[in-house]
């Protein structure tokens, strides 16, 4: 009977001893899920200021790459506008010369009939083109 005795008591306090140690590594479970949770929500934070950075910088390439083809739009408008005044020019010459030939060449009687119908329709043409060039002279300039 004393066996039996000192067996449940030994048996009791095994098991009370068993107990506390699972209560331990609960709590110490629970402090490590506490902790854990705590990181965790951390790692969220630093996440969401990441995508937030990364966002920013996004949206800030897609503002410069926005200005730089607004700027590269108005340096080929500017080449257009530089460009037809310079075919305008050029033309207004072509047209001066072409009305001096006829002119000398009535003058002077050494132009034939068909000479001065081929210089009066280049004179036509050209004078077309002129009224051409300066409708989209006008329309780039609006551009502007």
């Amino acid at each position: 009977m004393k066996k039996c005795i000192i067996a449940g008591v030994v048996f009791s306090l095994f098991s009370l001893t068993f107990s506390y140690s699972q209560e331990m590594g609960q709590s110490i479970d629970s402090v490590q899920i506490a902790k854990d949770a705590a990181t965790l929500k951390e790692a969220k934070e630093i996440q969401n200021k990441v995508d937030k950075a990364e966002k920013e910088a996004a949206k800030g390439e897609k503002e410069k790459k926005k200005l730089e083809k607004e700027l590269k739009k108005a340096e080929k408008l500017n080449n257009s506008i530089s460009s037809k005044k310079k075919v305008i020019s050029k033309n207004e010459n072509r047209l001066a010369k072409l009305e001096r030939k006829l002119v000398k060449g009535e003058a002077e009687g050494k132009l034939s009939p068909v000479d001065i119908e081929k210089l009066n329709s280049k004179i036509i043409k050209l004078k077309a083109d002129l009224l051409k060039d300066n409708e989209k002279l006008k329309r780039l300039i609006r551009k502007q």
